[in-house]
């Protein structure tokens, strides 16, 4: 891993040190030696005459003396420079080493906490007791027992702990996230099977497929069979967000064509649009507007997500949507004038569960999960996207942005 480090959603930054001020000192000592050698040989010849008073008074030695002293200060801030950017990172999923391999290159390398098997401590010497310092050795398992041997490094019995605490503690919550998500997948299988099994029941009252029923039983069926379809939508919702964000959905990787896709959708939900008596206008630029991925789980997750939202939440007014284009991107924008968002509900509006503050007041059937698969769907494909209000009563505004294609 070269570059800057990140830090990871969910990740504390445990431990920043650097290596022990005695490794610094001996080596500025060192460059201080070098350093002044000359000036002393300089002066030892002076004093036994090997250097005439005609070579003293030459401006060329007091030169090559200017040129020394440069050298030397720019050895010592590169010096300083290397021990101040060379650190060791601990957070609570991994060990991070910063080496600055010259004066514009720096390389971060990093390995999972989890891959700690043990750490080692080495003091070799009684000035690295006394002063606290040595060498940390980090086991991670490999064909031939890999390990990273790091010097100098100060107080290593408690950088030790600290290490091996982690790596204690990433185990069990890491087993603990894998039932949570086994658990998420069993109930809402469970649940969905049920819930299909009687949505094909009582549609087949309500179609007269059961023969022919009364006619307030076949409408009974039929209100009972829309909230069992909304209650198969919900589990969708929650194993599609979760299988989104563990990485286990798979997706297929095909260029299309979403303005030729957004129409579609928009001539499905035009009608309910007009039931309730809303302009839903569509507006795209010129050309196909061509993106890169799994086109039915961008269409299922992500816009007809965003359209069934806007359309649930706004109750008179309009729904625009707008599709265009910028030199890299595909921008879909879809505008309404519903009840709006809050500030306060924007910043959950994205994540599992996340309600607005009044949202099942008007849509009761919500989950919460809807957005936050929308979200995690459309950052898979390397785009964005967010939500902008006014604030409650002013409408809303969904904005996605996805790659163009090539």
């Amino acid at each position: 891993m070269k570059g800057a480090l990140e830090i990871q959603l969910g990740e504390e930054v445990l431990l920043v040190f650097r290596k022990h001020w005695f490794i610094l000192f001996v080596r500025l000592l060192s460059v201080a030696f070098v350093a002044v050698f000359p000036f002393l040989g300089y002066a030892y010849l002076s004093g036994i005459g090997a250097i005439t008073e005609a070579a003293q008074a030459s401006h060329v030695g007091f030169f090559l003396a200017m040129w020394w002293l440069v050298i030397i200060w720019w050895t010592v801030s590169s010096t300083w420079m290397q021990y101040y950017l060379e650190m060791w990172i601990v957070t609570n999923r991994r060990i991070v080493s910063t080496e600055q391999k010259g004066l514009f290159y720096r390389e971060v390398t990093g390995w999972s906490i989890e891959r700690v098997q043990e750490v080692n401590v080495q003091q070799a010497n009684i000035l690295q007791a006394l002063l606290d310092y040595g060498m940390l050795e980090i086991h991670t398992p490999g064909m031939s027992d890999e390990h990273e041997r790091v010097f100098g490094i100060p107080h290593p019995g408690a950088i030790r702990e600290v290490i091996m605490a982690a790596a204690s503690q990433i185990a069990p919550l890491q087993a603990a996230n894998e039932n949570q998500e086994k658990l998420i997948h069993t109930i809402s299988h469970e649940v969905k099977s049920y819930l299909t099994k009687d949505a094909a029941s009582l549609s087949s009252i309500a179609e007269g497929d059961a023969g022919n029923a009364p006619p307030e039983v076949r409408s009974f069926a039929k209100h009972a069979l829309s909230e069992t379809r909304k209650g198969v939508s919900a589990v969708m919702d929650i194993l599609k967000d979760t299988d989104a964000k563990t990485g286990i959905l798979e997706m297929s990787d095909a260029v299309f064509d979403l303005s030729a896709d957004l129409f579609a959708l928009y001539s499905e939900f035009k009608p309910e649009a007009d039931k309730k008596g809303l302009s839903m206008t569509f507006s795209s630029e010129s050309g196909a507007c061509k993106v890169c991925g799994d086109e039915k789980k961008l269409m299922d997750l992500v816009f007809r997500n965003v359209l069934d939202n806007s359309l649930h939440y706004t109750q008179t007014g309009s729904i625009k949507i707008n599709l265009s284009k910028s030199p890299s991107s595909v921008i879909c924008t879809v505008t309404d004038t519903g009840v709006g968002i809050s500030e306060a509900d924007i910043a959950k509006l994205f994540t599992e569960g996340g309600h607005g503050k009044h949202s099942t007041d008007i849509n009761p059937d919500s989950t919460g999960y809807g957005l936050a698969a929308a979200k995690n769907m459309v950052e898979a494909h390397g785009g964005t996207i967010h939500a902008v209000s006014g604030g409650p009563g002013k409408g809303s505004s969904f904005v996605v942005t996805l790659p163009l294609a090539s």
